[in-house]
C-alpha cells in the first residue's frame, strides 16, 4: 500500500520525515521546531526513540506508525507526498577521549546546580555537533567548523532560534571549562532575537477548559496552574506543606532559575483543593502519580489538558502554558500593577512581564476606530 510522508510549511508548527536504514530496520526520521506538545505526542508512538548520533527521534517505518502519524499529526501539519527512498546510517559512538570529556562536562554542569533539562539540551546539542564533524578532535575544531555547522545544520533545517542559542551556549561553556580554549566568540552572532506575543485564553475558555474535567484531581490540577499562574514543573513540585491556609497563599520552591516565591491562594481554589484532598490523600507532594510519595508526571499531565482542549472544541494548537500566560493578561486587564504581577510569576526582569501589555484588550477595545466615523 501506497502511503505519504509529512514535510510542514516552514513556520512554527515545522515537521519532517525522512525514510532511513538504522542498525538493519526501516525507520522514519522526524525533525521539528521544539515544541514540548509535539514532542509529548511523538513520543506517544509505538517504537519512538531518540538517537544522539541522527540527533533526531525516529520511529518504525510501518504502515500502521504512518497511518497512526496521519490520525495525530494530520489536522497541525501539510502533508505532501515524499520520494520512497532510504537513507542508510552507520551506528556510531563517540570516541572514548571526546565521551569522557562530555562525562567531564555533564558532571560539570550538575554540580553548577544546572537544571537537568539545561543538561540534557546542552549534552544533547554538542553530541550533535561533534557527530556532523565526524567526531573530530575537539582542540583541532577550527571556526569554519563551528559557522558550518551553524548554516548547514540549524538554518538551513529550520532549527528554532532557542535551538541555535542552546548550541552556542553550550559550545562556549564546554570550551572554557573542560578544554580551557577560547574562540572568537565576538564573530559568532547570537540570532536576533524572537518577538512572539503570548498566546492566551479568554476568561470563558479557561472556565470551560477546567469544567471539562469530572476527575477532580484533573480538574484541581488545571485549576491549580491557572489560578497561581504555575509553570508545569513547580504545580508538579508542590508539596502540601507548601500551602499557607491562614495567609491564604503558596509557597513556591525553587522555581525556574532556583528563585523561591509566594503567590495568592484564591478562595474558591482552597475550597477545590479541600474536595481533592479528601478524596486523595496525597503523602507528600500535593498532587502524586499512581504511586505514594511520587510526583505526578508532566507527561500526563500535559496530556490532561489537551484532552480538555479537544473536549471543549478549541481549535487552536494550544498549549498547557497558555493557561500561565492567561493568568497573567487577566491581571493585568483586571488592574493589577504590572510590578505585582512581575513577583507573582517569578519575573526576574521587569520587561519580560510587559509583554503582556501587548496582549492585554482592556484598553485597546476602548480605541475609537476612525472607520466608525466614516459616511459609509
Amino acid at each position: 500500500m501506497e502511503y505519504t510522508l509529512y514535510l510542514a510549511e516552514p513556520r512554527a508548527s515545522y515537521l519532517s520525515l525522512e525514510r532511513l536504514i538504522w542498525k538493519g530496520e526501516k525507520r522514519i526520521c522526524v525533525k521539528f521546531l521544539y515544541d514540548p506538545d509535539t514532542l509529548h505526542l511523538l513520543r506517544g508512538m509505538d517504537g519512538c526513540r531518540w538517537s544522539n548520533t541522527l540527533g533526531c527521534w525516529h520511529i518504525p517505518d510501518t504502515e500502521a506508525t504512518v497511518l497512526k502519524m496521519s490520525s495525530v499529526f494530520g489536522r497541525s501539519y501539510r502533508i505532501i507526498e515524499k520520494p520512497h527512498k532510504y537513507r542508510h546510517v552507520t551506528e556510531r559512538h563517540l570516541p572514548e577521549k571526546l565521551e569522557e570529556s562530555m562525562l567531564a562536562f555533564r558532571r560539570m554542569l550538575t554540580v553548577r546546580r544546572y537544571s537537568e533539562n539545561t543538561i540534557t539540551n546542552y549534552v544533547t546539542s554538542l553530541s550533535t555537533f561533534f557527530s556532523y564533524l565526524k567526531f573530530k578532535e575537539p582542540e583541532t575544531i577550527d571556526f569554519d567548523d563551528i559557522i558550518n555547522f551553524n548554516e548547514n545544520y540549524i538554518i538551513d533545517e529550520c532549527r528554532s532560534v532557542s535551538s541555535q542559542n542552546v548550541f552556542i551556549s553550550a559550545l562556549k561553556l564546554y570550551y572554557e571549562t573542560i578544554l580551557g580554549k577560547e574562540i572568537l566568540w565576538d564573530e559568532l552572532r547570537r540570532p536576533r532575537r524572537e518577538r512572539r506575543l503570548p498566546e492566551i485564553f479568554s476568561k470563558d475558555e479557561v472556565t470551560s477548559i477546567i469544567c471539562s474535567q469530572r476527575n477532580i484531581k484533573h480538574k484541581t490540577m488545571l485549576a491549580t496552574v491557572y489560578s497561581c499562574g504555575l509553570r508545569c514543573g513547580e504545580l508538579l513540585s508542590l508539596k502540601i506543606t507548601d500551602i499557607d491556609r491562614d495567609r491564604m497563599l503558596m509557597h513556591i520552591y525553587q522555581g525556574k532559575g532556583n528563585k523561591d516565591r509566594i503567590v495568592p491562594l484564591p478562595n474558591k481554589l482552597l475550597e477545590m483543593l479541600r474536595e481533592y484532598y479528601k478524596a486523595y490523600k496525597p503523602k507528600f507532594f500535593l498532587f502524586e502519580g499512581a504511586l505514594p510519595g511520587q510526583k505526578y508526571s508532566d507527561t500526563s499531565l500535559r496530556q490532561v489538558f489537551q484532552t480538555a482542549i479537544k473536549r471543549v472544541g478549541i481549535k487552536r494548537k494550544a498549549k498547557l502554558h497558555w493557561l500561565r500566560h492567561s493568568y497573567a493578561t487577566h491581571l493585568l486587564e483586571g488592574g493589577t500593577d504590572l510590578r505585582y504581577i512581575q513577583e507573582i510569576l517569578g519575573h526576574s526582569s521587569s520587561k519580560t512581564t510587559e509583554i503582556y501589555t501587548h496582549v492585554s484588550v482592556r484598553n485597546i477595545q476602548a480605541i475609537r476606530n476612525p472607520f466608525d466615523d466614516l459616511d459609509i
